[in-house]
């Protein structure tokens, strides 16, 4: 029986088991560095990539119902109260 650990999205909580002796995180996931802190995005939350430039509305808008705020998402008209 093979040993797997939870993974779980900073942005949504989705959690998902997976096999840590293959030596990557989940299929489809990634880690981003929004803003000096990284986080492990699924691959729902994470479909801008690695990469992105910025942050997108809905990924702004999932991160301020958990409480967390973005400079780049006052764009959109999301920040804290």
């Amino acid at each position: 029986m093979v040993n797997k650990i939870k993974y779980q999205c900073g942005a949504c909580d989705t959690v998902t088991l997976h096999d840590p002796s293959k030596r990557h995180i989940p299929f489809g996931w990634c880690n981003r560095n929004i803003e000096g802190t990284v986080y492990l995005l699924c691959d729902s939350c994470g479909i801008d990539g690695p990469n992105a430039s910025d942050v997108s509305p809905i990924l702004c808008e999932k991160f301020a119902s958990k409480g967390v705020f973005f400079d780049g998402c006052k764009r959109w008209g999301i920040e804290p109260k």
